[in-house]
């Protein structure tokens, strides 16, 4: 998923230290902050159903037939997701994009991505994919080092490409189903599974640690 506004949320304190404030770049169809249930909502909405299902299981599989029993609450919080991203996201990421130059905002994305790399490395090894977890490994450590803090992306050069590993991911492989759709305040569309996973990474980002109170949540 490109970045959602858990991202946001996680990063934009942090960039105070910076002296600016980074958002994705916009695009002509709508922000770039503005996740794909925002931009478009009738292809990931699900129909109205004239049924009310009862409760499911959140750990049972999903059947196609009914993936969406919590439609009245989704559809009022894509509402507010969606006035949110129109009335504020979106403007902060035009302005971003009007003011800042794009090798500036390229770095800082870079910056960004090399803090997700440990989440990556972690996640793979608990997949099983030892190997993708070496390689991960040495590219942050040449982001790190050669690439100055992962401003810059050195480490793609070498035949180390970047690979997208979460926590909702890896419970995926250890077996647990996909549960109903719902969709959550400012982060949009998950499920049980994704929403779990989403707060196990959160905790494994790098900046949650860091000790100075001007970038410490």
């Amino acid at each position: 998923m490109l970045r959602s506004r858990l991202f946001v949320a996680t990063s934009l304190l942090p960039l105070l230290m910076f002296g600016t404030v980074v958002l994705p770049q916009a695009s002509d169809t709508g922000s770039g902050l503005a996740v794909a249930w925002a931009a478009e909502p009738a292809r990931n909405m699900p129909p109205k159903n004239d049924t009310t299902d009862p409760m499911p299981d959140p750990f049972a599989d999903v059947g196609t037939t009914d993936h969406d029993p919590y439609e009245s609450m989704n559809r009022s919080t894509q509402h507010f997701n969606e006035e949110l991203d129109r009335k504020i996201f979106e403007p902060l990421a035009r302005g971003y994009n009007k003011i800042m130059p794009a090798p500036v905002s390229r770095g800082v994305t870079n910056f960004f991505n090399n803090l997700e790399e440990p989440r990556i490395v972690l996640n793979g090894l608990l997949q099983g994919k030892f190997h993708q977890a070496v390689s991960d490994t040495i590219r942050f450590f040449i982001n790190t080092t050669v690439g100055i803090g992962g401003l810059f992306d050195v480490a793609k050069h070498g035949n180390l490409p970047r690979h997208e590993e979460d926590f909702g991911q890896t419970l995926a492989v250890w077996g647990m189903k996909e549960s109903s759709y719902f969709v959550i305040p400012l982060l949009g569309p998950s499920s049980f599974r994704d929403a779990t996973g989403q707060v196990v990474d959160f905790f494994t980002y790098p900046l949650l640690y860091y000790h100075d109170e001007v970038v410490k949540w």
